[in-house]
């Protein structure tokens, strides 16, 4: 996105000025599709076997959901901001224990679906970049490169918030190398039966820089004054968070699964976890509760 944006508004900035449009050069699409091709499938297929063995069936969430005659098939969405404070120390506690800011989210998230489901075993997607850094020249290619991967968390009740996060980010950095196997593919090789789905959550974590090239291109002769996005996923449940000053989380959601009321109670023991985690990383990770 920031890409495109950059060079639309070039052409519009040159265009408007009656100059010579000079674009930096970019490779094309087809050299990711290549490196794909290149690619040891036999050890990707190795790597997600082992990463979810023993794992059976989808995390359940096992809150209110709707009777069959109330359902109802559209997608709900609501907005909520996590308090400045709590936004603030998660950064400095991410710098204190070099953790980023989306283990420390996706941590909480897996800690509200163990609660929620009563599982030390829980399973949800995250969305990734997909962007090999291996690949020269691959920040300035416009194509399809995220990808949605399964994130697991089994929490231990000998084990320390810190040492939960710690081991979930290095499986994170562990998994880069074979970011590029589509889902599809995950799943089959899995243990969870065919036609189930793998997970019932995903977790996006929006840190391309657009507001970045907005404010940068508003300095030209095209202004930009408002964004809105519109998005839609097929899980019955999405989390999509975008770090700033306060942290935004954006949850999508089905209405055929879940009332509004029930969204509105998620968040507040989300952001009640966010604000236990802050307290100290020594605490054991099963002892943070949901409520006040």
């Amino acid at each position: 996105m920031p890409i495109l944006l950059q060079e639309v508004f070039a052409c519009y900035e040159t265009l408007s000025l009656n100059q010579a449009l000079q674009l930096p050069p970019a490779r094309g699409f087809r050299d990711y599709i290549a490196w794909i091709a290149k690619q040891d499938n036999h050890k990707a297929e190795e790597f997600w076997k082992k990463a979810l063995k023993g794992f059976s069936s989808p995390t359940p969430f096992f809150v209110d959901t709707l009777p069959k005659q109330q359902k109802q098939t559209w997608q709900g969405q609501k907005v909520f901001h996590v308090t400045e404070r709590i936004t603030q120390r998660l950064g400095e506690l991410g710098k204190q224990n070099k953790l980023t800011l989306n283990t420390l989210v996706q941590g909480a998230w897996g800690i509200l679906l163990n609660r929620y489901s009563g599982e030390d075993d829980v399973l949800f997607g995250a969305v990734v970049s997909g962007r090999p850094a291996e690949l020269p020249g691959v920040d300035t290619m416009v194509g399809i490169f995220i990808n949605t991967l399964p994130v697991r968390i089994c929490f231990n009740e000998d084990e320390s918030l810190l040492e939960c996060l710690n081991e979930l980010q290095a499986n994170q950095a562990d998994q880069r190398q074979y970011e590029y196997t589509p889902l599809a593919k995950i799943q089959q090789w899995s243990d969870v039966e065919a036609g189930q789905a793998l997970f019932e959550s995903i977790l996006v974590f929006e840190n391309f820089p657009v507001e970045q090239v907005l404010e940068q291109q508003n300095k030209g002769s095209l202004k930009v004054v408002d964004v809105m996005s519109s998005e839609q996923t097929n899980f019955p449940m999405t989390l999509i968070v975008s770090p700033g000053e306060q942290l935004t989380l954006e949850i999508l959601y089905s209405k055929e699964r879940f009332e509004d009321h029930v969204i509105d109670r998620l968040f507040g023991h989300f952001e009640k976890i966010l604000a236990r985690m802050i307290e100290t990383m020594a605490q054991p990770v099963l002892n943070i509760p949901l409520l006040t």
